[in-house]
């Protein structure tokens, strides 16, 4: 490829994946990269628009061990084996489903509906797009959603945002959830920390500011009303080593 200047310009990340026949579509390039699936250089690179140099080690983290599309389903796996959380029978809201970690494992603890939401396109696994029981919903900004936004309500949400706090993605949903209905969310601190307190490379390394950051994301729940139980430790760590923390809630029963 030719840039402007007459000059060569490097293949896109979501391009190397497939011509390197890592991935059978941009789609799942896409999906694999932000996800956090995609080394370059041993070093996770989650922006699939990103130019790696020319002779940069391209390859796909090491995924064997679980069943899952993506590594978070292991995540939710364990909150809801940890919480004993029945799935059976709920019609699920999937905040950030991204590729469907989340997605997979609601339905296969019977879930009868999952509305998967996500700001991006196409990122859905085929197997999880092709499935009745999933229900579509790209380019959604969960900022954006209204009460109106599912035909009825859902009994069970579970999020996994990026690059955007739970500050500002868990409030527009909370209507759409009945009362009574549990939630987990994946708390990523570092999207939840004040840019200073974020070190190099996107990780908070100091036990006192990851605490910090903890203790206001556990109030800031609070404060919206809902119920929750104790931070849980994600069983494997985020994209760039970040600690990752699964966060149970409750909507309180109605009148």
């Amino acid at each position: 490829m030719t840039g402007r200047g007459g000059g060569l310009v490097r293949p896109r990340l979501d391009e190397r994946l497939l011509s390197l026949g890592l991935c059978h579509d941009l789609h799942e390039a896409r999906g694999r990269v932000m996800s956090g699936q995609v080394l370059v250089d041993d070093r996770p690179v989650v922006k699939a628009g990103t130019r790696p140099p020319t002779g940069a080690s391209i390859r796909l983290r090491d995924e064997r061990g679980h069943p899952w599309v993506s590594r978070g389903g292991v995540k939710l796996e364990h909150a809801i084996r940890s919480w004993e959380i029945p799935v059976d029978g709920r019609v699920c809201l999937d905040i950030g489903a991204s590729t469907g970690g989340f997605t997979e494992v609601l339905l296969s603890h019977g879930a009868r509906q999952v509305h998967a939401v996500d700001v991006g396109y196409g990122l859905l696994a085929w197997k999880l797009r092709r499935d009745p029981r999933v229900v579509i919903h790209d380019r959604v900004n969960v900022r954006h959603v209204g009460a109106g936004f599912l035909p009825e309500p859902a009994t069970l949400a579970t999020l996994d945002v990026s690059f955007i706090s739970l500050a500002l993605a868990l409030p527009p949903i909370l209507p759409l959830l009945h009362p009574g209905s549990p939630g987990i969310a994946l708390v990523k601190p570092q999207f939840e920390a004040d840019r200073d307190e974020v070190g190099p490379g996107g990780v908070i390394d100091s036990e006192s500011t990851l605490e910090r950051v903890l203790r206001r994301v556990t109030s800031m729940v609070q404060g919206l009303g809902l119920e929750i139980r104790p931070l849980l430790p994600s069983p494997i760590p985020g994209p760039a080593g970040n600690r990752e923390y699964l966060l149970h809630f409750r909507k309180p029963d109605g009148p």
